[in-house]
């Protein structure tokens, strides 16, 4: 005959979202908020989905997944609030803070979170805290390359760096794409001799085009 276990009590309250934490103990949230909305009664809500994932009508949805129905222009979204401070006494962030990321993983059996490794992740930090003390941010992107995390992508305002070499292709990948761009000089250009043939198209200091020689490398 089995023998019967007890189960464990239930930590937390109703509303709060339990979890296993890095000891691998059941917990509850006690400083955390969870409004577990109901599909049909509330607009937006929240699914965590553990599907068999063995056939592809399996694959969609997966994992966490953010659901909104109502009449209005709101998108489905998961988002990041980051201050300094506490909860209760928050304060400014400041340059250099990162407001909001995704990190991917993957199992490689010799990284250091349990054989998992970082492989790669997007985040949002503040660049600056101006004057008139609103945030002007940045993106960032990077990729994993034999164990070791590269920026690849840089994005603000004002700048986008791509780090390696940019291809630009048709949406079916049969044929490259153009790439149109505006190039601004420190002084406008001074007209010279034209060149008939193998030339690009540069634009000066006010939007106007020019036809400069050029030749193959």
């Amino acid at each position: 005959m089995g023998i019967a276990k007890k189960a464990a009590a239930a930590i937390g309250s109703a509303g709060e979202l339990q979890y296993t934490n890095n000891f691998g103990n059941l917990a509850g949230t006690p400083d955390m908020t969870f409004h577990p909305g109901v599909p049909g009664n509330s607009a937006t809500y929240l699914q965590v989905v553990n599907e068999v994932n063995d056939e592809d009508v399996n694959f969609e949805p997966r994992g966490v997944v953010s659901v909104e129905n109502s009449n209005t222009d709101h998108s489905a979204h998961i988002s990041g609030w980051k201050s300094r401070g506490t909860f209760s006494n928050p304060a400014r962030v400041r340059a250099g803070d990162y407001l909001a990321g995704f990190v991917s993983h993957g199992f490689s059996g010799i990284g250091p979170y349990g054989g998992y490794e970082r492989a790669g992740y997007c985040a949002y930090f503040v660049s600056a805290v101006e004057s008139s003390g609103h945030l002007t941010t940045d993106v960032e992107i990077r990729v994993s390359k034999n164990g070791v995390e590269l920026n690849v992508y840089d994005a603000s305002a004002d700048a986008t760096v791509i780090r390696g070499t940019l291809q630009v292709v048709q949406p079916d990948n049969a044929a490259y794409a153009m790439v149109q761009g505006k190039l601004t000089t420190d002084t406008n250009f001074t007209s010279g001799p034209p060149t008939p043939t193998g030339y690009l198209v540069l634009y000066d200091a006010n939007g106007i085009a020019y036809k400069v020689g050029a030749s193959r490398a």
